[in-house]
């Protein structure tokens, strides 16, 4: 049995490894910014071989995928320097897994919280402050163009990797326009054209700069059915059936929020429904809150949003003249669940 000094000595290691968290998220990030993973496609290799490879230190690369041993990431053979694949390695061949870390992990975004504590004790976010830049995330991609590729790639990312199961939780028969509002490179409405085939119109909405950029990807294969349109969603969007906002409305507070579902309301079809797929917080079965409280915390820091309990998402649909119809929740953590509202 475990004396209550051990039990203290635990507990303060435990401590010790959160505030270890930074040096382990870094470590994964210079392990994906190196792609270290794909030089262990064919098998167990040696890390001063990859070194030379890459054009990195021998012994600090030893010791860097040593210690992501420790979390999962590679495994290392009984003969010194030598590694092989684990199933988490593997997951940085995906691009999309890839991009996501190379997002969250980036230097530009551990900046963003460098005063987090003047916004714990203020109740307001100004994330890059010290970098001289008023405002918050958005303000400084407009600043950083290169920030916003990594988010637009990271955000597309996430979406690929979860795509169709998202898809296919939601019913899409009987609408002939869909749009998706604040839809980055149009991947999400592109998928659900693909799972579709009666819907006749399917538009990716989003700022112009944005639907700028999207000319220049290289994609394939495009749906007649997809268009772009663009322009701000706080002023107007386009007529359509249904609207789906994926991770979207928990960028922003309550009153930026309701100019965007203000402007779906006026823009919507006879009939029409909006699908939100956001996380919902359960205040009963507190679960959820491993993922979503710290997804809060960063909407919080980084955009000045929230996450919303389904109490928050009824209050703030009903204040613009929308009901909550049903909630479709999912067993994946990964996959948010489906807010489906109508207008009064």
């Amino acid at each position: 049995m475990m004396s209550s000094k051990d039990s203290e000595f635990q507990t303060i290691n435990d401590l010790i490894d959160i505030a270890n968290g930074f040096t382990r998220a870094k470590s994964l990030h210079v392990a994906a910014e190196l792609d270290i993973a794909s030089h262990l496609k064919e098998g167990r290799k040696s890390a001063f071989d990859i070194a030379k490879t890459i054009g990195c230190n021998g012994e600090f690369l030893y010791r860097l995928m040593r210690a992501l041993t420790t979390m999962s990431i590679f495994h290392e053979e009984e003969e010194y320097g030598y590694f092989t694949q684990t199933e988490h390695s593997k997951l940085l061949l995906n691009e999309n897994v890839r991009n996501i870390i190379l997002l969250k992990c980036n230097f530009d975004h551990y900046r963003g919280w460098e005063n987090f504590l003047d916004t714990v004790k203020t109740g307001s976010a100004q994330p890059y402050a010290s970098l001289g830049i008023q405002g918050d995330y958005w303000d400084y991609m407009r600043e950083k163009p290169e920030e916003g590729l990594r988010f637009r790639k990271g955000m597309s990312g996430y979406t690929n990797y979860v795509n169709q199961r998202v898809v296919a939780t939601g019913d899409f028969k009987g609408f002939d326009t869909v749009c998706d509002i604040g839809g980055s490179q149009g991947v999400f409405i592109q998928e659900i054209l693909r799972q579709n085939p009666t819907i006749k119109t399917g538009i990716n909405f989003d700022l112009p700069y944005v639907c700028e950029k999207n000319k220049l990807l290289e994609r394939q294969n495009i749906d007649p059915r997809f268009k772009e349109v663009e322009g701000s969603f706080f002023e107007a969007v386009p007529p359509a059936n249904l609207y789906t906002i994926k991770r979207v409305l928990h960028d922003w507070n309550d009153e930026h929020s309701k100019k965007i579902l203000t402007s779906i309301h006026k823009a919507m079809l006879p009939g029409g429904k909006v699908y939100i797929f956001d996380a919902v917080l359960d205040t009963i079965n507190k679960n959820c809150y491993n993922i979503v409280a710290w997804m809060d915390l960063s909407m919080m820091q980084l955009v000045s949003g929230k996450e919303r309990s389904e109490r928050e998402w009824e209050a703030l649909v009903s204040s613009v003249g929308f009901k909550i119809e049903k909630v479709i929740k999912t067993q994946d953590p990964m996959l948010p669940p489906i807010t489906i509202i109508t207008k009064i």
